[in-house]
Formats: C-alpha cells, sequence, structure tokens
C-alpha cells in the first residue's frame, strides 16, 4: 500500500483542519472589536475536526463547554488578592478537578487552560475576555463542522485490511491447534496466537465501529450505503468467525484432551488434524491456488467423515466438540469466505 493509502485518512484531516483554519482566521476579521483574540478562531476550527462529522460535532459543544466552565473559573478566581501566584494554582487545580467530568470528553484539557487564559490573560476584564474566547472558538468550531460536512471523509474499503488480518490469525490458530493434537501437547504458540486473535478482532470492531461513525450526517455515505452495508456485515462475519475459533481452543486447550486425542486409544487424532487444517486453509485470506469452493467441500468432507465415525470412549466428548465448532465456522463464513 502506498503512503497515501495507508495515511489517507490522517491527511484528509490535516486538509480539512488547514482549511477551516484559513476560514475561521478570515471570518474572525469581520468580527469587530476582537483583533488582538482573532487567533482564537483558528484555534477552534482545527480542535474540533475530527475524522467523521459526528465527532466534529460533538466535540465542538464539548470544547465549548469546557472553555465556559474554565473561563467561568478563571472570572471567579480573578476576584481574590494576588498572594505569591496562589490564584494561579488554584484556578489550574479547580479547573483539573472539574476537567474529570464525563461531559467534556475529549476536549477536558481546555478546563484548567481557560481558566488560566482567563485569569492571567484576560484580568482586565475577564467576562468581555471570555466572551471574546469562547465567541471565537465558537465561531472557528461553526466553521470546522461546515467544511466537515461539505468535504467528509468515509473510510470505505479500510474493513478489508481488518477482516484479512482476523482471518489469517484465526487459520495460522486452527494450524497450531492441529499441530497440538498430533503432538498430545499444547503448542506454546497458541496462547499467544489466541491474543493475536483477540487483537484482530478488536482492530475489526474499532473499524465498524468508525464506520458507522462517519456514517452519521455524512451526505457521502448515502451513495455508499450498499458497499457499506456489505462491509459491515464481513466484519460481523469475521467477529462471529474469530469467537468460535477461540472457543475451539478453549475445547482443544486441556492437556488431558490433547492427550486424549494422540494416545493410541483414540483413533480419531489424525481426522481431527485434518479437519483442523482443511477449515483453517478455507478461512485463510492468502491465495493458495486452489479455487474457494474446492477448499470449502474439501473441508466439509473432513468435518463430515470425522463426524461420521464413532470415536473412541476415551476421546468421544472432545472430537464431538471440534466437529460442532467446525461446522459452525462453515456455516457462519457461508461459501466463499473470500
Amino acid at each position: 500500500m502506498t503512503f497515501l493509502g495507508r495515511h489517507r485518512t490522517r491527511l484528509a484531516i490535516a486538509g480539512r483542519s488547514a482549511l477551516a483554519a484559513f476560514l475561521a482566521w478570515h471570518a474572525a476579521g469581520l468580527v469587530p472589536g476582537v483583533e488582538d483574540y482573532r487567533y482564537y478562531a483558528p484555534l477552534g476550527a482545527a480542535i474540533v475536526t475530527y475524522p467523521t462529522v459526528a465527532d466534529t460535532v460533538s466535540s465542538s459543544w464539548r470544547a465549548l463547554l469546557a472553555i465556559l466552565a474554565g473561563g467561568a473559573i478563571g472570572a471567579v478566581v480573578v476576584l481574590l488578592p494576588d498572594a505569591a501566584g496562589v490564584p494561579v494554582g488554584l484556578a489550574v487545580g479547580v479547573g483539573s478537578l472539574l476537567a474529570g467530568l464525563r461531559a467534556f470528553g475529549a476536549q477536558r484539557a481546555w478546563v484548567p487552560t481557560a481558566a488560566l487564559f482567563t485569569l492571567v490573560v484576560g484580568s482586565g476584564d475577564p467576562v468581555a475576555y471570555l466572551a471574546a474566547y469562547a465567541g471565537l472558538v465558537l465561531l472557528g468550531a461553526g466553521v470546522g463542522v461546515a467544511v466537515t460536512l461539505l468535504l467528509p471523509s468515509l473510510p470505505r474499503g479500510q474493513a478489508g485490511s481488518a477482516e484479512r488480518r482476523a482471518l489469517g490469525e484465526v487459520a495460522v490458530l486452527l494450524e497450531d491447534l492441529a499441530e497440538a493434537v498430533e503432538t498430545g501437547a499444547a503448542e506454546e504458540s497458541v496462547p499467544d496466537r489466541r491474543e493475536a486473535v483477540r487483537s484482530a478482532l478488536a482492530e475489526a470492531r474499532a473499524g465498524e465501529s468508525e464506520t458507522e461513525r462517519a456514517r452519521r450526517g455524512n451526505l457521502r455515505a448515502r451513495r455508499h450505503v450498499e458497499e457499506l452495508g456489505e462491509e459491515a456485515r464481513a466484519l460481523q462475519v469475521v467477529d462471529r468467525v474469530g469467537r468460535v475459533a477461540l472457543d475451539l481452543a478453549d475445547a482443544l486447550g486441556s492437556t488431558d484432551d490433547l492427550a486424549a486425542l494422540a494416545s493410541d486409544s483414540c483413533s480419531a487424532g489424525g481426522r481431527v488434524s485434518v479437519a483442523l487444517r482443511a477449515v483453517g486453509r478455507v478461512l485463510d485470506p492468502e491465495p493458495s491456488g486452489t479455487p474457494a469452493e474446492k477448499l470449502r467441500d474439501r473441508a466439509g468432507r473432513a468435518v463430515d467423515e470425522l463426524a461420521g465415525r464413532e470415536a473412541d470412549a476415551a476421546c468421544r466428548d472432545v472430537v464431538a466438540q471440534v466437529v460442532g465448532h467446525l461446522r459452525r465456522l462453515l456455516v457462519v463464513t457461508g461459501p466463499p469466505v473470500r
């Protein structure tokens, strides 16, 4: 993937931030009496520019709320006598305490910042200063929201990389489990592979959540409803695949169960390994040169053969669990996976 492909979202944010700051600066120049504080407008545009329209709107009102709260603290503290900088510490301390409220979200740092600015920069007339400060930030935020509405980001195709990574990790997990069945002992790589699957699933879920947020208030999303819906459904399938695979790893996680499958008293161990690998090849996103339909057909036959022969008493329960999980993986993915 090219540099532009890897950093498409970041470059889009940078471009919108620059445009919003430029427009906000000139818009502030039209407001009389605020020449000394004109830079607050592009600041407001910069701090609220996020990848999605919903996040930009949310950050705008949270930033304004944080500035008003901090400014109120500064306006009160400025009335106290200046005793060796105590008001400065008090303003920042109270602002930091108030910033812990969930309502401020990611804009919480502006509470103590606004308190300090109002106390130090606006000490002569804190109310007028706060009005100019909050008003210009609001102006800039409005410009930022407008730019994001007109030029919104819409993450498309990014779900594919998360999907491939998750399926790849699941395929390797099944290979590790097959090796564990053959040796009769848990592979050292299995715990790490489980964590890799969980990490890949978390990445896929985060991508799905980002895409869902990006659709809210996004005019471009209306032209890509079908494509976005397909991406969301694909990520949901991957999530189910990952959860089933982790359940299967738990079912084969017992040393006793692995020893039973590898023992001479269990004739099904070899078929379990074959079925695990066959299903893993179906899930593996890397091209194998074999058509997906043929891989799925082979996997189905391997699982059916494992289920069709009654397992020995020593390993009957664990074989039944493996069959159930592998069938669920084939059903969840549906033809074809890729």
